[in-house]
Formats: C-alpha cells, structure tokens, sequence
C-alpha cells in the first residue's frame, strides 16, 4: 500500500481530515504528508492539518476539521452541537468549539470559529460520528446562554426527544431551562 493511500485510508475515518500527528502515530513519515501537499494529493488547511481531496466531503467534514485545528482540544458545543446532529435550524455561520479553560491556541482560526473556555465533565461530552460534542442538554443550555434563538433551540429539544438522545427527564429540564430567562455571555 502507497504512502498516499495509507493516509487516505486514515482520513477516511475522520471525514477526510488528517493531521501530522495522525500521521505519525501510524507510523508514518509526516514528511510523506508535507511531499503530498506539494503535490496536490492533499490540501493543506492550516498548520499541520490537512484534507483528502480523494475523500468526499461530508456535512461533518467541517466540524472533524474544526476539532483537529484546536489539536484534540476542542467540543462541538453551544448551537454547533445541536446542528451536527441535525436539531434545530440554526442560522449560524459559526462552529462553536469549547476548549478547557487553560487551553489556548497560539494561532488564530478562521473567522468562523468560535471559541469558549470552560472546563466540561466528562458526562458532558460525547462522540457523534467520531466527533466529539457536548450533549444535547448541554448544548441547549449553552446556546440559550449564547442568546441562540429560542423558537430553535425548542425545535431542537423536541427532535431531541423524539430521537430518543433526550430521556424524559432532561426534556423536563430543557423545557424549564429554555422557559426561564438567563443572561447570554460571550465567546472568549
């Protein structure tokens, strides 16, 4: 097997998203990256992270690529982790990412990425299609407290529930968390 399609085959598991230290934990010389970018195998999209253009992408692809840019660091979270899954109908042109407080990254990301800090419990987080996100719980409350659309973030707590990542009892939590006001807070 060639060294591209050893790659390929890796991104293939992360919706066409490699990094070097993917790379590199399969044994693989990142140098052997760095030739294909040059050549055009691969597109390099930031320090150390790349796509397969061979790959097709998906919905996912940009919310894999979002979480490899902050190395591993960041959650889908806040409406971005509603909208992964399909919730809601947010008119978002950002991805929310969440990195533990005492993360942060050296360079700047795309304007479209939004950055919050906090610490989350592991109960918080979960992996949807190899991504990891915030639950949905966790992403109503954080988008609510983000000033996200209230009518959606409904929507998104009732398809949710009818979707079963919702158990009775957080519905009844959602419900009363999207009733009562909160102050909104902003991305850091």
């Amino acid at each position: 097997m060639t060294r591209f399609m050893q790659i390929a085959e890796l991104a293939a598991g992360q919706h066409g998203v490699i990094t070097t230290t993917d790379v590199a934990a399969a044994g693989i010389d990142t140098a052997a990256l760095r030739a294909l970018a040059r050549t055009g195998a691969v597109i390099r999209l930031a320090s150390g992270l790349y796509r397969v253009p061979l790959i097709e992408t998906t919905r996912l692809t940009p919310f894999m690529e979002a979480v490899l840019w902050t190395r591993r660091n960041g959650v889908v979270s806040h409406a971005s982790g509603l909208t992964i899954r399909g919730y809601g109908d947010f008119a978002e042109s950002h991805i929310d990412l969440t990195l533990p407080r005492n993360v942060r990254l050296r360079k700047s990301g795309p304007t479209y990425y939004r950055l919050w800090h906090e610490d989350l419990a592991h109960d918080e987080i979960v992996i949807y299609e190899g991504i990891p996100v915030t639950t949905v719980l966790k992403s109503i409350k954080d988008a609510k407290l983000a000033g996200a659309d209230p009518q959606q973030l409904r929507l998104a707590a009732r398809q949710a529930f009818q979707a079963g990542e919702l158990n009775p009892a957080q519905d009844r939590a959602a419900r009363r968390l999207l009733q009562s006001g909160a102050k909104t807070r902003n991305a850091s």
